[in-house]
């Protein structure tokens, strides 16, 4: 335990508002390390604003709950007194922890690019989005705004490297500026005019006729449509697979990882809404760098969605490209007993909010929690390597792990009532909610850095998904930037700024 952790009796904590975004796993209030930034687990039972139940949950949904009840959350079943879970333990009770899987990457963590420059901004970003990928960006572009011309009744005419490269700049500095009406940023005001880039009908051109993959490619996958071999994300597929191969290549995580997922928005008459795709990343929980990322189609069902992010997390965990012994850290949506024992079995520790409700979590009532116990009471149970946790916060927080034992004796400071006043109070702290809020914090500063409202209205799902590859891309970049400038570490912001001007200057090797 660090000094920090270990003086957290003596730094008073106010409680701090719920924010329903959040994924730290204390409640309103705890700071294990005297931070005054600490929110609440992310869709989980630990406050007053959560649901209390997937029963409760169901009826506001309108759902029945006997009819619609999911597949995996079935009617509890107490475990027999042989049980290894059949009553829960309070955090008195020694608990030993499972045998940590030794960290084996399979290269050293940190950035991979020797020998490669890497001086600017524009150097990091081209690891991403290299040569290459603009030349096809510009070519098939070209090909479907002229095949697309006559029907709008305008002459195309090709654009070039350089073209595609300021276009990408100006997307990239209009998301900087976020000016709500598109004319502001060709207005007078010089500060932001962005004539001296690209004219706003090239611009607006481009936007209408971007596309990423060939037209002979999309016309062999439309031959394909309604059988199996048809591929969904044929569109997008010679950007995404190239971008998530530099993502792989350029960077080996440490040890710690974590799952996020974004649903895609779109812009429709002025409104934006959530598209028909899923993103789901594989972050380095230390620095927010993106090593891997899926693209899928959102499922109508719950159990389809459910078994979709179960595909997406286990694809997402390449063992072949990181190697074994990383600890993974999940919110609710993606965790679940099954997962956490499948990954296990791959060599990946996995610590995650769990649904009481779904299956192989303890049934048991025997010394369970109760709503009279104070706020900070712990119970656990194992069955194996699985750790079972019930901890009481602002509500209830159910968690399994195999990379933690039940406690370790951490306390954090919670606001009691005591004596008809509310004091901040010390209470058991469970080193897998301690360490869940500490590993998922640094995916939400990357979920902040890479959220991206398209700057056009009216965009195909294939040009959305493209603006939020090209954040990832330079979040990923500033990152890489920032290791190899540590002794002058920059902001996104200014990061973003050269960049932007470097794009504008740049020709491409093709036309230097």
């Amino acid at each position: 335990m660090s000094a920090s952790d270990s003086a957290v009796d003596a730094v008073p904590v106010e409680d701090l508002p719920h924010r329903s975004t959040g994924t730290g796993p204390c409640g309103d209030g705890g700071d294990s390390g005297g931070s005054d930034d600490f929110v609440d687990f992310e869709d989980s039972e630990d406050t007053e604003h959560s649901f209390d139940s997937a029963e409760h949950e169901m009826f506001c949904k309108g759902k029945d709950i006997k009819l619609d009840r999911c597949n995996d959350q079935d009617d509890p079943e107490p475990q027999s007194p042989s049980s290894p879970m059949a009553r829960w333990h309070s955090h008195e009770e020694d608990d030993v922890g499972p045998s940590l899987l030794p960290f084996q990457p399979l290269r050293p963590p940190g950035p991979q690019h020797d020998g490669i420059t890497t001086k600017r901004p524009l150097d990091c970003f081209q690891l991403f989005f290299s040569d290459s990928i603009i030349s096809t960006l510009v070519e098939n572009t070209n090909a479907y705004g002229a095949q697309t011309s006559p029907e709008m009744n305008e002459t195309w005419t090709d654009i070039t490297t350089a073209d595609m490269s300021s276009f990408i700049s100006q997307a990239l500095f209009m998301d900087y500026l976020k000016f709500p009406p598109m004319d502001h940023y060709w207005s007078d005001y010089k500060l932001c005019n962005l004539e001296f880039v690209m004219s706003q009908s090239k611009f607006l051109r481009i936007c209408q006729c971007l596309h990423l993959s060939s037209l002979e490619m999309d016309a062999e996958n439309r031959a394909l449509k309604r059988t199996p071999r048809h591929d969904p994300l044929g569109k997008i597929k010679p950007l995404y697979l190239k971008l998530a191969e530099a993502c792989r290549t350029n960077f080996q995580p440490d040890q710690n990882l974590c799952v996020t997922e974004r649903m895609v928005a779109q812009e429709h008459n002025g409104m934006f809404t959530d598209g028909g795709y899923r993103v789901f990343t594989l972050a380095d929980s230390a620095t927010g760098y993106t090593w891997n990322l899926s693209v899928c189609e959102n499922e109508e069902s719950s159990g389809a969605n459910r078994a979709l992010r179960y595909s997406s997390v286990i694809d997402l965990m390449d063992t072949e490209h990181l190697g074994s012994g990383y600890h993974l850290y999940l919110d609710r949506a993606h965790s679940s007993p099954r997962i956490i024992r499948d990954l296990w079995a791959k060599g990946i520790g996995v610590c995650g909010i769990v649904a009481k409700t779904k299956k192989g979590f303890p049934r048991t009532l025997e010394n369970d929690l109760t709503p009279s116990d104070a706020r900070g009471s712990l119970r656990w149970a194992r069955d194996g390597a699985v750790l079972f946790v019930k901890w009481k916060d602002a509500g209830e927080v159910a968690m399994c792990s195999t990379v933690h034992a039940a406690y370790n004796g951490d306390t954090v400071r919670k606001r009691q009532r005591v004596g008809g006043k509310w004091v901040a109070l010390p209470v058991p702290f469970p080193p897998a909610a301690k360490d869940h809020r500490e590993h998922m914090r640094g995916v939400d500063d990357s979920e902040i850095l890479t959220e991206h409202k398209n700057i056009v209205l009216e965009t195909k799902w294939y040009q959305s998904l493209f603006f939020h590859f090209l954040n990832i891309a330079v979040r990923n970049a500033h990152i890489l930037y920032n290791h190899r400038h540590k002794r002058q570490q920059k902001s996104q912001r200014w990061f973003m700024e050269m960049l932007v001007q470097q794009l504008v200057d740049y020709r491409g090797d093709n036309e230097a």
